[in-house]
């Protein structure tokens, strides 16, 4: 009678064994079947973007008042670089050297995560990997025409909230970041080193990275900067040091 119990009892172990590991590999295989969707949709988006820039530019080179084409063209790039682009970044992990080109592959870094995501919207950049790598005050006057350094974030959030909507990179004593400005919400979004140690967008006043900066070098990207005539014409971002 034992012996026939422990024989049953082994028998539905194993079924369960079995039907556990055909479970596992059936959750793998969603997981990676949802990955690999999410890379194409983003390779879609890339393409569209560059089909988009090579129509801007079409109107561009024809419109008798290229200003308002350039107008135009700010809206479209802090619409899909904010609410298309970045959304599939979100949750790749950080690393202090991550650089992949991937979202939600491997890790990235503070620097290359701004500087990887600008590249993948169309800006061209020159020297990118010192640009992301080296004293990020060059990396915000080489995008911006117009910095502004401060030494309280504080004095940052107002600026920015007396400023229409926009995004804006910013350099911190030891990080990289985005602040967007859209729909008068103000949002920090950055590869966070604190936890949940990932890309996030999150509201500034909760940031513990933004806060915890005793020096700020900021600049808009969009509105009345030169970077967004430089992504229509496809020209080149010049890489300055200087601070």
């Amino acid at each position: 009678m034992r012996s026939l119990l422990l024989k049953s009892i082994c028998a539905i172990a194993g079924v369960l064994l079995v039907l556990l590991s055909l479970s596992f590999r059936s959750m793998n295989h969603s997981a990676a079947t949802e990955a690999k969707a999410d890379t194409a949709a983003y390779n879609i988006l890339l393409k569209q973007i560059s089909r988009s820039r090579d129509s801007i530019f079409q109107v561009y080179n024809k419109a008798d008042d290229q200003t308002q084409c350039v107008k135009n063209t700010e809206a479209y790039l802090i619409e899909t670089y904010y609410k298309k682009l970045i959304p599939f970044w979100l949750g790749t992990k950080w690393e202090f050297y991550g650089e992949t080109q991937i979202p939600g592959d491997s890790s990235i870094a503070c620097g290359h995560f701004v500087v990887t995501t600008l590249k993948q919207l169309g800006c061209k950049l020159e020297n990118s990997h010192e640009m992301a790598t080296n004293y990020s005050a060059y990396m915000v006057n080489s995008l911006c025409d117009t910095s502004y350094k401060v030494y309280k974030g504080e004095e940052l959030l107002q600026l920015i909230k007396s400023q229409p909507d926009d995004i804006w990179v910013v350099g911190l004593k030891n990080h990289s970041a985005l602040i967007v400005k859209y729909q008068g919400q103000i949002r920090f979004v950055h590869s966070s080193y604190f936890a949940p140690t990932m890309v996030v967008d999150e509201p500034i006043e909760e940031s513990m990275t933004f806060w915890g900066s005793n020096i700020y070098v900021s600049g808009h990207l969009f509105k009345d900067n030169c970077l967004t005539e430089k992504w229509i014409k496809d020209e080149v971002v010049k890489y300055t040091k200087k601070y």
